[in-house]
C-alpha cells in the first residue's frame, strides 16, 4: 500500500528552514513547473483585499487581513485548487470550506498538496512546494530510524510560513494549522485496513508535524499555535502537541520524538480489524461507514498521549 505524507521542506537536519527559500516552487514532479497558472480566474490582489466594503461593515477578520504582508502576490480562487503551477494560491473563507473542497481532491487527485490555514483573517495559503523523490523519502526514514515505505508527499514550504508568520506579521499571526489530503487508496474499496490507513496520519505526518509545531514553540517561545489537519475520502484527523510535548520537543529531539510516535501507532496495531458480523457488507455502505468512523475515533483517542493530541472527525 502506497502511504502519503507532507514534509516541512527538508530532509533531516534540524533548522527547519530550507535553504532554497521560499520562493523555489515546484521545481520537481510538474512539466510546466515554470508556467505561469493558466487562465486563472480570479486576478492577484496582492495586499489589496478582494472587497470593497466600508470599514464600518468589515469584519475583525476582514480588518486584519487587509494588514497581512503576504511576501509574494496570492492567486486568490474561488475555492481551493491543487496548483501546478509558479503562483502561489489562496482562499478565503471558513475552515470547514476548505475541508470540504479537499475532499474531492481524494477521490479525484494523483498529486499531493498543502496549505496553512490562518484563522485569525479566515484564509487558506497554498504552501505545497515540489513532489517529494522515493530516494528523498528513504533517506528521510533512514534518518528518522523508520522502516521503509513506499510513499507519495509533498514539500511544505515552511520557510514561506515561517516568514509569513513569525516575522513579518508578528504578533498578528498567532495560529496556524498545516492542511494536507490523503487520496484514497486503490483498494480501499475491498481492504478495510487500508480505508482504516488513509484516514489517520501516517507515521510521517506525526513525525514531521511534531517538529514543526515544536519548531513554532521553540522560535517564539510559545507566541505562535501550530497544529496539524489531514482530509481524507472518509472525514478529517486533527493533532496537535500539548503543552508538555512542546516543551519536551523543542530541542528537536528526532529519537525522542520518533520513539513516542512509534508507541502512538503500537497502541492501536490490533485495532485495525472488521468484526465478523459485518464480513461481507459493503465497504462503502452505511454500515461498513458508521463502523469505520466509530473505530477511527477510539484510534485516535487511544493513540493520544501526553505529548500529542490526535482527533477524527467523519463525514456525516
Amino acid at each position: 500500500m502506497i502511504k502519503r505524507f507532507v514534509a516541512p521542506g527538508y530532509i533531516g537536519g534540524d533548522s527547519q528552514r530550507p535553504a532554497e527559500g521560499y520562493n523555489r516552487r515546484r521545481l520537481l514532479g510538474y512539466a510546466a513547473a515554470g508556467a505561469l497558472v493558466a487562465a486563472l480566474p480570479i486576478p492577484v490582489f496582492g495586499q489589496e483585499p478582494p472587497w470593497t466594503k466600508p470599514d464600518a461593515e468589515k469584519t475583525p477578520a476582514e480588518k486584519l487581513f487587509e494588514k497581512i504582508d503576504f511576501l509574494e502576490p496570492i492567486y486568490w480562487q474561488p475555492q481551493l485548487i491543487v496548483n501546478r503551477g509558479a503562483n502561489r494560491t489562496g482562499r478565503r473563507g471558513s475552515e470547514a470550506d476548505g475541508i470540504e473542497d479537499m475532499k474531492r481532491f481524494c477521490l479525484e487527485e494523483k498529486e499531493e498538496e498543502s496549505w496553512i490555514y490562518l484563522p485569525q483573517i479566515e484564509a487558506w495559503i497554498e504552501t505545497g512546494q515540489r513532489l517529494i523523490t522515493q530516494e528523498e523519502i528513504d533517506a528521510d526514514r533512514r534518518h528518522f530510524g523508520l522502516p521503509p515505505a513506499k510513499m507519495i508527499g509533498v514539500h511544505g514550504d515552511n520557510n514561506y510560513v515561517c516568514e509569513l508568520v513569525e516575522t513579518k506579521n508578528k504578533d498578528l499571526l498567532t495560529s496556524v494549522r498545516g492542511w494536507h489530503f490523503h487520496q484514497k487508496s486503490e483498494t480501499a474499496d475491498t481492504n478495510f485496513e487500508h480505508s482504516v490507513e488513509d484516514a489517520l496520519p501516517s507515521d510521517d505526518d506525526l513525525v514531521s508535524g511534531s517538529r514543526v509545531m515544536a519548531g513554532y514553540f521553540r522560535r517564539t517561545g510559545g507566541k505562535v499555535d501550530g497544529s496539524k489537519g489531514v482530509r481524507s475520502a472518509y472525514g478529517y484527523c486533527l493533532y496537535n502537541l500539548t503543552d508538555k510535548g512542546k516543551r519536551e520537543f523543542a530541542a528537536l529531539d528526532k529519537e525522542k520524538i520518533v520513539d513516542n510516535v512509534k508507541s502512538m501507532f503500537k497502541s492501536v496495531e490490533e485495532m485495525c480489524t472488521l468484526p465478523k458480523e459485518l464480513a461481507g457488507e459493503d465497504m462503502n455502505g452505511e454500515k461498513i461507514k458508521k463502523y469505520r468512523g466509530t473505530l477511527l475515533k477510539k484510534m485516535c483517542a487511544r493513540m493520544s498521549n501526553d505529548l500529542v493530541r490526535v482527533s477524527f472527525y467523519p463525514d456525516e
